[in-house]
């Protein structure tokens, strides 16, 4: 029960997330857009967001798990992070860049969704959805 009551407070601190970063993209907010994606990175997994651009998705794999068991909120909240941090970098035309980020937020939220069925919900499947589809298009472009 504590598990999915953590995993809750997990979902629900991405999801305040989510509403800040929507408003300051609407609002056009890059600079603020990208420092809210650091910040978020650091308070809800505790990890630094320059590290996670630059380790490869098995070593952030490795980083999200303890003792055999794959922090779950952590790793589906920064996959969305990940995905996020893409599309501004597709949008900026870092088209090869934000593939290598879909690429790792897509499993990453994957091996999440795979290993607790608490997150395989409608938005975190249309998110998956959502990789899936821009990697598949950034393959054809190259």
């Amino acid at each position: 029960m504590m598990r999915k009551g953590k995993i809750n407070q997990q979902v629900e601190a991405l999801s305040l997330t989510l509403a800040t970063l929507l408003g300051l993209k609407r609002e056009g907010k890059t600079q603020e857009l990208e420092a809210c994606l650091k910040n978020a990175c650091k308070e809800l997994t505790g990890l630094d967001w320059g590290l996670t651009m630059t380790l490869t998705t098995d070593s952030l794999l490795s980083l999200l798990t303890t003792d055999n068991h794959l922090d779950v909120g952590r790793c589906a909240t920064l996959a969305v992070l990940l995905h996020e941090q893409g599309i501004l970098d597709e949008e900026r035309g870092l088209v090869p860049v934000a593939q290598n980020r879909y690429r790792k937020a897509a499993r990453l939220l994957s091996e999440a969704m795979q290993s607790d069925s608490q997150l395989r919900t409608s938005q975190f499947q249309a998110r998956l959805a959502d990789l899936a589809g821009k990697l598949q298009a950034g393959n054809k472009a190259s």
